[in-house]
């Protein structure tokens, strides 16, 4: 049972150009999970038997998470076949404040794919900042049956047959971990929907990192500066970009390369606004989030107290992802460098998936879902729809 917390922001410009000529031919919505707490934990309790005992939660505690999601649906289900999106964000993404992701994934998919959609939606991080008022659960997996508890319930009311997983940074680990849950909750509902691939983008909990040098890498400033970068490209950068495509000679990257210098030179003339550095925060930590320090303590915090970001998920995880998987490294991300992320992550890494489908994105920052959620979106679709039609089983793919 799902409880409707309200409409969306109707005057939330980011979504509604997200969603373009779409926006009258839709309903937003923020819900949260009302099912009462005793079915949702033996709901759970059932599903994550699918779980090796290493990694099996137990709900003994009684600890509840309630998330909450941001659903867009149109406003008359399809009939037949229909696609479903699922995109849980890092850790400062809100289920409001990440409502144009959703909105630029039902655009872009309807105008796509070759079937509609029935919804797209964008989750609460599981350990993000408007969860503060809830008991932390430190166990990541736990974090992830709840999730995907309030999936099921999306499921239900909007039955998409063909619905994709994804996560972004702290999200994908969280993508990764909800996977078997929410499958097993769907065939414990005897539900006909089946889910089509995992696309992970940047994600936590590939491969293991040293703290030390994360924590460095991860410090305020370098992401700020990496979003002011991408937003408001230099004259160097633009020079780079230049010399960078004429010396390629991989047609694949030559074309992405050419995309890239394409953006740099449409933004290269925009003028800085003032207090720059309080727009990129808000960017980053999204308009419906309590920005300040205090924000940014409470993020640093919850960094310090999951580990799980520097190892690699545990294998018997991995190895419970049988649909295909899509990878996403971003070429300027300085916390998953793609140089030392690709080598470390590969079909391997996930043993019964069926394709493994790795993505280089071309300058893209660490915050490039942040700041730029349409060429994400543009970005995704196309590996999906390179998943869908290619039958090869290890692809590499700039972007």
């Amino acid at each position: 049972m799902i409880s409707v917390e309200g409409t969306l922001n109707p005057q939330n410009q980011q979504l509604l150009t997200a969603l373009g000529e779409y926006k009258d031919q839709v309903t937003t919505r923020l819900v949260r999970s009302q099912t009462p707490a005793e079915v949702v934990l033996q709901n759970l309790s059932q599903a994550v038997t699918v779980l090796p005992a290493d990694v099996r939660p137990n709900f003994e505690d009684r600890k509840m998470a309630s998330f909450t999601a941001s659903v867009i649906t149109p406003n008359q289900h399809p009939l037949g076949e229909s696609f479903g999106f699922f995109f849980l964000p890092g850790v400062l993404g809100t289920a409001p404040s990440t409502a144009h992701i959703a909105g630029e994934f039902y655009r872009e998919a309807s105008d796509r794919l070759d079937k509609p959609v029935m919804f797209s939606s964008s989750f609460s991080s599981s350990i993000g900042v408007d969860m503060r008022k809830q008991p932390f659960i430190g166990n990541t997996t736990k974090r992830a049956a709840f999730q995907a508890g309030l999936m099921a319930e999306i499921l239900r009311k909007n039955p998409a047959t063909e619905i994709w997983l994804m996560g972004h940074s702290d999200g994908g680990l969280s993508a990764l971990h909800t996977l078997p849950i929410l499958e097993q909750l769907m065939k414990d509902r005897d539900s006909e929907t089946r889910i089509a691939g995992l696309i992970l983008t940047q994600a936590t909990g590939l491969y293991d990192q040293n703290i030390l040098s994360f924590g460095l890498r991860y410090s305020r400033m370098p992401l700020m500066n990496e979003a002011i970068a991408y937003l408001y490209p230099t004259s160097k950068q633009l020079l780079d970009a230049s010399e960078r495509l004429a010396t390629e000679s991989d047609p694949k990257l030559k074309k992405a390369l050419n995309n890239e210098l394409t953006r740099i030179q449409s933004r290269y003339f925009i003028e800085r606004p003032g207090h720059l550095k309080a727009e990129i925060l808000k960017t980053l930590m999204g308009a419906d989030t309590r920005v300040g320090r205090e924000g940014w303590r409470e993020a640093l915090q919850i960094i310090r107290s999951t580990p799980e970001w520097l190892r690699a998920a545990p294998e018997s995880i991995r190895r419970l992802v049988n649909v295909p998987v899509g990878i996403q490294w971003g070429e300027r991300d300085p916390n998953f460098p793609p140089e030392l992320a690709g080598r470390a992550v590969t079909k391997d890494t996930f043993p019964n998936t069926s394709q493994f489908i790795s993505g280089t994105l071309i300058n893209w920052p660490h915050w490039g879902v942040a700041i730029n959620a349409a060429q994400y979106a543009q970005m995704t679709l196309s590996m999906i729809q390179k998943m869908s039609e290619t039958k090869q089983a290890e692809v590499h793919l700039y972007l």
